[in-house]
């Protein structure tokens, strides 16, 4: 209660500041935030004119780079972000720094952001400071005003907008079919209960690499957004499931969505405390489940088994039987053998599915990433490309259709083009099936 009374404050302050500002300038008024402060960012947005975010990951954390966007292009609909705040090179202060950039890599970013929504892109810092906690901190120009290490890369991401603007002023980030929920309150519940020490943001960026890694287009949605448009809904670690979040969810479903429950979703109140009627309340009446056993499956021999795959399953879990619900993910070994931990129930046009456990290890990310594409297929999402991991595509729509690709992770990459299309600098044309090879850390664009 104390965290969900701090992160009020401050967007009540931040509201008070706006109002104050407005009196004297029409400027667009907006904060620097990030998914890692300690702020309910969805309410922290409401009354100010658009969003903006500081991302210092380095290449080793290329989908907590992306991430970001994906969230913080959801908090104003319709208005282009800004990322405040990224270092040219490394970040760093009195008692830390990260390695710097590889050459190439900033330039990435700059044409990952703008082509996923950003109006700006922002360094920290301009002029390296001379004194204070950030002193060693990366920047465009030293102290002594002197070209800093990535002074270069700063000139390379300006040709790179340049080149880019055309394109982006008269193309619109598209609305992705699949989107995964984030919720800022769910963050301060795994603040007060980490499980096995992890956090919150780790949790759903790991996640979210899954999504990214099979090519699907995303948006990261905050818990009250509207769910028009999409056929796919992932809601993972989210503890407490609000009312109004879930029936939002339910019209969804009733409409012919997906939606994909868990894990760790369910098992709290908003007080954080812990269901007396059942174990994950409304939704297992909503799923047509039963949980029969909630407990930390880490280390207890569980082995779960669907889609082909096989994992050891982790976390704080819960296992079903069947009240209505179809088995689809099931359990051999560790204290309860047999029992599901995925199911699938019918309502509507659509289905609820729910993934009580969460797969581990390299095999629990194939068994999660075969999870995602099996739904992503049964759902019919078509945004989606046949892309190598490390390398994006950030579909656009104006005239036509656009594809900005990007290699992120600096081993090169490639792309299927599904469809003729149109190299967007040369013009050249494209024939469906082409293998666009992209270098390390290349931007490519293309028409449809």
């Amino acid at each position: 209660m104390y965290q969900q009374f701090s992160v009020e404050k401050i967007a009540e302050f931040a509201d008070e500041q706006a109002v104050i500002i407005r009196r004297h300038s029409d400027a667009p008024i907006t904060h620097n935030s990030s998914m890692a402060f300690s702020v309910d960012n969805e309410r922290l947005f409401r009354n100010l004119d658009f969003a903006s975010f500081d991302s210092y990951a380095t290449t080793d954390h290329v989908p907590a780079f992306l991430i970001n966007n994906d969230l913080f292009r959801s908090f104003k609909r319709g208005r282009d972000y800004w990322i405040m705040e990224t270092s040219p090179s490394f970040a760093a202060s009195l008692g830390s720094y990260a390695k710097p950039h590889p050459d190439g890599y900033l330039r990435a970013e700059a044409v990952a952001a703008y082509a996923l929504g950003a109006e700006a892109f922002c360094y920290w810092l301009w002029r390296q400071q001379r004194a204070g906690c950030e002193q060693p901190h990366g920047s465009v120009l030293s102290a002594w005003g002197k070209p800093a290490v990535g002074y270069h890369n700063v000139l390379e991401v300006e040709k790179a907008r340049l080149e880019l603007e055309e394109i982006i002023l008269n193309s619109r980030p598209a609305q992705a079919e699949t989107a995964l929920t984030y919720s800022d309150r769910a963050k301060a519940f795994l603040k007060t209960e980490p499980h096995r020490k992890l956090n919150h943001r780790g949790l759903m960026t790991d996640f979210y690499a899954r999504i990214l890694n099979i090519g699907i287009h995303r948006d990261v949605l905050p818990e009250g957004s509207e769910l028009e448009g999409y056929k796919l809904l992932f809601t993972p670690f989210l503890p407490y499931v609000a009312t109004e979040f879930a029936d939002r969810a339910i019209r969804f479903v009733e409409n012919g969505g997906i939606w994909v429950v868990g894990p760790l979703t369910g098992g709290r109140t908003k007080e954080h405390t812990i269901h007396t009627d059942s174990a994950l309340g409304r939704l297992e009446t909503l799923a047509g489940v039963e949980a029969v056993h909630t407990y930390p499956m880490d280390g207890s021999g569980a082995i779960g088994h669907a889609f082909g795959h096989s994992a050891p399953l982790s976390l704080w879990s819960s296992v079903f039987k069947l009240e209505g619900a179809a088995a689809v993910g099931t359990i051999e070994g560790g204290l309860t053998p047999e029992l599901a931990w995925i199911t699938e129930k019918k309502h509507g046009e659509g289905k609820i599915v729910m993934v009580v456990s969460m797969p581990a290890g390299e095999e629990g990310q194939q068994l999660l990433e075969a999870l995602i594409q099996h739904y992503a297929d049964e759902a019919g999402v078509t945004q989606c490309s046949d892309v190598t991991p490390g390398t994006i595509v950030a579909p656009r729509r104006g005239d036509g259709e656009v594809w900005v690709i990007v290699n992120m992770d600096g081993r090169g990459g490639h792309v299927t083009i599904p469809r003729a299309a149109v190299d967007g600098f040369t013009k050249e044309p494209l024939i469906a099936g082409t293998r666009l090879q992209l270098q390390r850390y290349e931007y490519r664009v293309i028409r449809f």
